[in-house]
């Protein structure tokens, strides 16, 4: 993968309990804008997104969904690491790493999607990427 545009933190509170996740962009180029709740909105499409995990140590990815506004997701537990066949995305995981990462190529893909990832079995609901083009 090319170099990364937009490195976002992963923070989960109460992840044993009621996991909360938490998203904060800690690095990227200028314009970016990343939500609270996970919404990612580029300054133009065609770009590489990494996602690390802060809080609380130790936790890892276990999956990571991804496709088209419109995808149905597999089962989670089924298919926990997923992207859309022919959406242009690709997906490296980086579970060894420290701290844990998953990196995404979004530099074929184009429109809205949508993604949702777990951590520890915790899953997130959905989340937009919004790449303006639409």
């Amino acid at each position: 993968m090319s170099d990364i545009n937009c490195t976002i933190v992963l923070t989960v509170f109460d992840i044993n309990t009621n996991p909360q996740f938490s998203y904060c962009c800690t690095a990227s180029s200028t314009g970016w804008q990343v939500g609270y709740g996970g919404s990612i909105h580029p300054p133009v499409k065609k770009r590489i997104v990494q996602f690390r995990l802060g809080f609380p140590s130790g936790p890892t990815f276990t999956g990571f969904q991804i496709g088209s506004i419109n995808a149905v997701f597999p089962e989670r537990d089924q298919n926990p690491w997923y992207v859309e066949p022919e959406s242009g995305i690709t997906l490296n995981k980086d579970e060894a790493g420290s701290p844990p990462t998953v990196t995404v190529d979004l530099t074929q893909a184009a429109g809205l999607l949508k993604y949702q990832l777990a951590v520890d079995g915790s899953w997130d609901e959905p989340k937009i990427y919004d790449d303006g083009s639409e």
